[in-house]
């Protein structure tokens, strides 16, 4: 019956959204028609996870590989809920670093961000749970010289990356202070910014930006290891330029953060021991 009733749901959303969904990625289409039907089955967490693998099946007869990660994140925090879900309340901070740990361990699976953000929010804003991380708070962005884009670009670039890690909780210091030597993490990184679409307005065509962000291995001093370099690359297409690249260089700069913080949440939770469910972690 699940199969049967995703299905009309799937066909249904999938008609509504095609004018307004049709520069996205099927892939992405896929899943956020999934969610939809799956947010239907509200709490009832074993319906969820039903509706998601009715999801992960059809995402494969269709050979959208791409949506199976996001599938299977979606599983993997239906089944945190199902487990765990009590300690939302009885030990909120267990719960957070459950969600965390998950995300660490399952490196198969890609749990919604906005999940993994409010459990290291959660872990960060406990004082104690605040001191423990004290080996990969400090972060340190220092922008390798190259010639791509302008200097006020790279300088714009730079304030924006600065706030994007800043806002995830981390502490950031300033490039060119004494302290950003002493960070707990250091990232080197280059930018590149690249025209993929020159605007013509007479001819309806918008001009299309790329911002690319790569850096060097990314150095947990403290720790004294280092973690895989990160690559991001965003695009926004806008009637001017200067619109296109200030919107492509914000995107990727979230899109960096986002990959940095679910890199440091491998590198602390990989051994975290997960409970048994229905128990509280130690």
């Amino acid at each position: 019956m699940i199969s049967l009733l995703l299905a009309v749901s799937l066909a249904a959303d999938t008609s509504k959204m095609r004018t307004d969904m049709a520069r996205l990625d099927p892939a992405e289409v896929y899943v956020m028609t999934c969610r939809t039907a799956a947010d239907e089955a509200d709490s009832d967490w074993d319906r969820v996870i039903d509706v998601w693998w009715t999801c992960d099946a059809e995402a494969r007869r269709r050979e959208l590989t791409e949506a199976l990660p996001q599938i299977r994140g979606e599983i993997a925090l239906a089944e945190v809920e199902r487990d765990f879900g009590h300690l939302r309340a009885e030990a909120p901070l267990d719960f957070a670093r459950i969600v965390l740990a998950v995300s660490a361990q399952r490196r198969e699976v890609q749990l919604p961000f906005s999940a993994v953000l409010a459990a290291w929010h959660r872990v960060v804003s406990d004082n104690e749970a605040r001191l423990n991380l004290d080996d990969v708070r400090t972060v340190t962005v220092r922008m390798l010289p190259n010639d791509s884009g302008t200097a006020e670009q790279r300088e714009k670039l730079a304030g924006l990356l600065r706030r994007e890690v800043g806002d995830l909780g981390f502490k950031i210091s300033p490039e060119d202070q004494a302290e950003a030597a002493d960070a707990a993490i250091m990232v080197f990184l280059e930018p590149t910014f690249r025209e993929v679409q020159e605007g013509d307005a007479s001819r309806g065509h918008l001009s299309g930006w790329e911002v690319e962000i790569k850096t060097q291995p990314i150095r947990y001093k403290v720790r004294d290891v280092k973690g895989a370099p990160l690559r991001v690359r965003e695009r926004a297409d806008y009637r001017e330029a200067e619109d296109a690249v200030s919107v492509a260089m914000e995107a990727s700069a979230a899109a960096f953060a986002e990959a940095l913080l679910l890199q440091v949440v491998r590198e602390v939770y990989k051994d975290y021991a997960l409970p048994e469910p229905g128990r509280a972690a130690d």
